[in-house]
């Protein structure tokens, strides 16, 4: 059978397939907009749609987004930052767009940047047209870009990563120092956007990835000028992101992450056996193997890159033997960083992710499963090798040989599942059986077959078996993601943002997520990245009613809080606190004596009068009148950034029973004020400032003369 090329014509019409599979996998993530609903499973409900409600509170407010006091007693929404509170993109979309509009240009954002980005890079690494739209809209609609859809600062991230390794090509292909520096700068922008975007594990993978690919740059083309404009730029987005970091790293002491143990730093480590996916993709009842602590999760532990991309990979393997030295050991290297990588993605089963257990602010980073983003990442480099010598006429005898190992793979996997029953391990008792099985069987054999198909003929065949890849894969993803993502009418969503402000801040609950936190709910309990330290129990009748918690959701039961106090009170007396929080306060009357920490003389007063003047987020005044001094409780979490000022006078805040505010006010009428006022939000804001201004000069002075000499790639 002829292998020639078809028409000229006919090859700029192929990219057109892959370019109407891409927009079919794009539309799928919004197709339940055309019945009135978005997505709200997982942590878009649980977490980002709540916290971006309150972002857009305050920006329509005007106030800086400091404090949430909604979410666990009261929290630092900034230092957690992962709404994106001081990114520009953010700030356009949730001040001037419906919350659930804005959320949904924010994904979309995402993955159009992530496609056009690598098609970029491609493109500028001369592959031909094909290659690069299969490669880009593998990046962007992967396995892992789709399951983690929940996950909107993570894809955030990941989509700046082709921009990046494009920018730092050209940094290492320009030929004048002026040049550099001016990609500096863009690269600097680009790193400082994934700063400000609040998923500083996402970054950090997308850091090993270009990172790798600088070093080796540098190395192979002894090009040190570029590897120090690329450190001039890292610089300066520590400086742009200031704004952002500063706040988190300066609030990291007081989380549950300041004293982690090995097993929350291992949750949701890969089991190993979710490698069959690779050959069966369909094999799990679950879609996935679960972990053995933190339970399943059709999220985090689907890896399927693809049996197509599979196969394409072990071809990008065997061709190395014609390609130049350079090239093999690329190659070779993936291989390497496949298995090492692998590794780390088991977590606790593959034994070497304790090597950066000792690594500051690296060791506070869970969940080794999210290293599959760089696995997948060196799947799809193989597979483009592949899919690359599979259109240059490649010896048949290596691609049927191929082909055919795959084919006996897929067999012999699906032969030992319909064995399992009767003789496997226990994990395999997840395996499908009957119908199911055969069903995955049939799937992954014709994948085999259509890719075997695609190298006997015209090089059409072959564009049309990288749609069938990016459909397989896609197939696989959503199959994932809509087994775990509930979804959500607008109208309602709407609803709950126009009524949370109605809510009585009295009103406090008790409940595992902060999905309620969306319609007003002020939740006592906390579900965030950087949960503030677990000071009090959650099940302590006596502690929530300190705490003026009503109600409480916990497992599936509800039930009422009494002796509820109020938010803001005067108390009588003072008395020692002996016991930690946790213990509980069982046979204290919160409403006439405070526990203070070190108290060793009892402070005993006739009680006044208060009335709450503001109760905003990050501020308060209330006005006290009393003859005697005054001991005032404000039931809000005691944080070390809060400021009490007494008619202009600044005067401590005291931590009563170990979990509250408390302030002693003098004799007769005072105001008193409470500030959120955190230093890292006050330092950060102005070296963000100052790095601005640095890029603009920068920008000033390089954008004239702007020169590049294509380097060999």
């Amino acid at each position: 059978m002829s292998t020639s090329y078809p028409s000229d014509n006919f090859r700029q019409a192929t990219p057109w397939l892959l370019a109407l599979v891409t927009a079919l996998l794009l539309c799928l993530f919004f197709w339940p907009l055309a019945n009135g609903q978005i997505y709200t499973g997982s942590d878009l409900g649980a977490l980002h749609l709540p916290l971006r409600a309150f972002y857009m509170d305050a920006l329509k407010a005007g106030e800086a987004p400091l404090w949430e006091p909604r979410i666990a007693c009261g929290f630092p929404a900034l230092a957690e930052g992962q709404f994106g509170a001081v990114h520009p993109v953010h700030f356009f979309l949730y001040r001037f767009m419906p919350l659930w509009l804005g959320l949904q240009f924010e994904l979309l954002i995402s993955y159009l940047g992530a496609f056009a980005g690598a098609l970029l890079l491609l493109r500028y690494l001369r592959f031909e047209a094909v290659p690069a739209w299969f490669a880009a809209a593998g990046f962007a609609f992967s396995i892992y870009m789709i399951t983690h859809f929940p996950h909107a600062n993570m894809i955030a991230v990941f989509a700046h990563l082709p921009w990046l390794l494009w920018l730092i090509l050209k940094l290492f292909d320009a030929g004048t120092n002026r040049t550099r520096l001016f990609l500096a700068a863009w690269i600097a922008v680009l790193l400082a956007s994934q700063m400000l975007t609040g998923h500083p594990p996402a970054m950090f993978a997308s850091g090993v990835v270009w990172g790798s690919v600088a070093l080796y740059l540098a190395w192979s083309r002894q090009c040190r000028q570029a590897l120090g404009m690329l450190a001039i730029a890292v610089g300066l987005m520590f400086l742009l992101s200031a704004a952002q970091w500063l706040p988190t790293l300066l609030y990291l002491p007081f989380t549950e992450r300041a004293d982690l143990t090995a097993a929350y730093v291992n949750d949701f480590s890969l089991h190993p056996a979710n490698f069959l996916q690779l050959p069966g993709p369909y094999l799990f009842r679950g879609g996935t193997v679960p972990d053995a602590i933190s339970g399943a999760s059709r999220i985090e532990f689907p890896i399927y890159p693809g049996l197509g991309v599979v196969g394409l990979a072990l071809l990008g393997v065997l061709r190395t033997g014609e390609l130049p030295a350079s090239q093999r050991r690329l190659i070779r290297l993936a291989l390497l960083l496949i298995v090492v990588v692998g590794l780390f993605m088991c977590g606790r089963y593959g034994g070497i992710n304790s090597l950066t257990a000792h690594v500051p602010l690296i060791q506070s980073f869970r969940c080794p499963s999210r290293y599959i983003a760089i696995w997948q990442l060196l799947w799809l480099g193989l597979a483009l090798a592949g899919l690359d010598w599979m259109r240059r006429r490649p010896n048949r005898k290596i691609v049927n040989g191929a082909w055919l190992a795959l084919m006996l793979v897929v067999v012999l996997v699906h032969l030992m599942a319909l064995a399992a029953p009767a003789c496997g391990p226990a994990w395999l008792g997840e395996l499908h059986t009957g119908g199911a099985l055969w069903r995955s069987a049939a799937i992954s054999v014709a994948i085999v077959l259509i890719g075997w198909w695609s190298c006997l003929g015209r090089s059409w065949r072959t564009t049309a078996f990288a749609a069938c890849c990016l459909i397989d894969v896609g197939v696989n993803g959503y199959y994932q993601m809509l087994h775990a993502m509930p979804r959500r009418d607008i109208a309602a969503i709407n609803a709950d943002v126009a009524n949370r402000a109605g809510v009585d801040r009295r009103y406090r609950v008790i409940k595992r997520f902060n999905d309620g936190v969306l319609r007003g709910e002020y939740n006592m309990t906390a579900y965030a990245a950087i949960e503030p330290s677990r000071t009090y129990d959650a099940t302590d009748n006596s502690t929530m009613a300190l705490l003026g918690v009503q109600q409480v959701k916990m497992q599936g039961t509800t039930w009422q809080v009494t002796n509820v106090v109020p938010r803001f009170r005067l108390v009588r007396r003072t008395a020692a606190l002996e016991e930690s929080p946790k213990a509980g306060f069982a046979g204290i009357n919160f409403a006439d004596v405070v526990l203070l920490p070190g108290n060793e003389a009892e402070l005993a007063v006739e009680k006044g009068t208060l009335e709450v003047l503001e109760d905003a987020p990050s501020a308060a005044t209330v006005t006290v009148r009393g003859r005697d001094r005054q001991i005032l409780v404000v039931s809000d979490r005691w944080d070390p950034d809060w400021v009490c000022t007494i008619d202009g006078e600044v005067v401590p805040i005291l931590k009563a029973y170990g979990i509250v505010r408390c302030v002693i006010v003098p004799p007769g009428e005072h105001r008193v004020e409470f500030l959120y006022d955190p230093p890292g939000w006050a330092y950060g804001k102005f070296l963000s400032l100052a790095g601005l201004i640095v890029l603009l000069a920068l920008l000033a002075m390089t954008w004239p003369r702007l020169k590049s000499i294509p380097a060999d790639r």
